[in-house]
């Protein structure tokens, strides 16, 4: 099995060319690895990308243009087969999967699948991985992807130790002794995004984000969406959407979500009727 090293002064880095998987992470200034061994009598893997499934499909069978396709392994097949070695440098590595007669004999799309491992050139102890999949083929390809790391933890330290920081658009600060969890609760509590929480200078903010959207994408119109049966959404649906046509002339379709996806048929007819009544707005010259 082909393995691929990346290196600085902080971290040494090794990617397999079977599944692209990230099979070390050392952390040269501690000693220490950080990245799963992958033990086969715990778990045998280290990083296995998922692909094109996340998860099993219902009954290992799904349906493509009424044809059934067989997808008896969890988390798809990408982890499973060898990519292709195009771009390696000291600090960067390039692997690529594409399709095959045999995986078209169970997932039907044509596909380029790109993983990208990159130790960033300003901070030495940042590791990036990046994903590209590309539809190579006719019509609309249906996929998910995901990584699933398992991380070493050192002698001596305790799970309840450890905590995993994703980057946000917003940060959550710790005080004091609180636990991780007690730190969300706090946050959302005070300054959650329901409009049950939001004064009238919140809710204007948001018409004004809107309209600056809509300019800087220059956008043809709004989709509008809040979940059945909220009763504070559905009052600021109603304001908004006659704010947006009337008084700011920005086309606007609004929607009430259900939490199942059952009427995703009906969605996508509404959909297409908006965006078609947006064809005919510029065909006729905005009128």
């Amino acid at each position: 099995m082909a393995m691929h090293v990346l290196e600085n002064e902080i971290l040494k880095i090794a990617v397999a060319d079977a599944g692209a998987e990230l099979s070390s992470v050392y952390d040269k200034e501690n000693g220490l690895e950080r990245l799963w061994g992958a033990d086969p009598t715990v778990w045998n893997r280290h990083a296995p990308i998922l692909f094109p499934f996340v998860g099993r499909v219902y009954d290992k069978t799904y349906r493509v243009n009424g044809r059934e396709y067989s997808m008896k392994t969890q988390h798809g097949f990408a982890r499973d087969l060898d990519f292709r070695c195009t771009e390696e440098t000291a600090e960067s590595l390039c692997q690529v999967l594409t399709s095959t007669e045999a995986t078209k004999v169970i997932y039907p799309w044509d596909f380029r699948l790109q993983i990208r491992h990159r130790l960033d050139a300003a901070n030495p102890r940042l590791l990036h991985v990046e994903w590209d999949v590309s539809n190579t083929g006719e019509g609309t390809m249906v996929y998910s992807i995901g990584g699933h790391p398992g991380f070493l933890m050192p002698a001596g330290v305790q799970k309840e130790d450890c905590r995993i920081a994703f980057p946000g658009r917003e940060e959550i600060e710790i005080f004091g002794n609180e636990s991780a969890f007690d730190a969300i609760c706090r946050h959302y509590l005070h300054w959650n995004q329901c409009a049950r929480f939001m004064d009238g200078m919140k809710i204007d903010q948001r018409t004004t984000e809107v309209q600056r959207l809509v300019k800087e994408f220059a956008a043809d119109g709004v989709i509008y969406e809040n979940m059945k049966f909220c009763e504070f959404w559905s009052y600021e649906k109603v304001l908004k959407s006659h704010i947006f046509i009337n008084d700011l002339h920005i086309p606007t379709c609004t929607i009430e979500k259900e939490y199942v996806l059952g009427a995703m048929g009906q969605l996508r007819t509404r959909f297409q009727a908006f965006i078609e009544s947006l064809e005919i707005k510029q065909i006729q010259g905005g009128k």
